[in-house]
């Protein structure tokens, strides 16, 4: 059953995977080197609102080895995936520390902004991070694995 949902709850959204992306757009992102409990990776990183609502949205492959989304205080994050080209999986981060997944999130193509499934923190976070589908697994990635940014 698919609710309703206000404009005020909208508005609460802190990150929303919105608009096209392109290319060229990845060459104005820092990027950062991350640790996540042994792996160190080469993430995009998205600080500003304007980036954050950007996100991945438009890219035909995940650039770099992902993104990383950094807020200024621990909240409920609330992501989806319009524009997504590529399944992802959603690293939730509070404190430098791995708290949750969203893992092996599809695309899905030609469903309307309102009937997008919405992705939401297990807990208040500060940092998610975002790679190819099956990273986590594959690369053994654990909640309660230190996150180490500025390598």
């Amino acid at each position: 059953m698919m609710k309703v949902l206000s404009h005020y709850f909208f508005a609460t959204i802190i990150v929303i995977l919105f608009c096209s992306f392109s290319f060229a757009d990845s060459a104005n992102l820092p990027t950062a080197k991350v640790q996540v409990g042994g792996n160190v990776f080469s993430l995009l990183v998205a600080k500003t609102s304007a980036q954050q609502q950007k996100g991945l949205g438009g890219y035909k492959t995940i650039p770099q080895d992902g993104m990383i989304f950094i807020f200024a205080r621990p909240q409920t994050l609330v992501f989806y995936m319009k524009d997504m080209l590529f399944p992802i999986d959603i690293i939730w981060i509070a404190n430098n520390k791995v708290v949750g997944f969203s893992l092996n999130v599809p695309v899905e193509k030609n469903v309307a902004v309102k009937d997008l499934k919405l992705y939401y923190s297990p807990a208040l976070c500060d940092t998610v991070i975002e790679l190819a589908a099956g990273s986590v697994k594959k690369l053994n990635i654990k909640a309660g694995d230190i996150v180490k940014t500025g390598l």
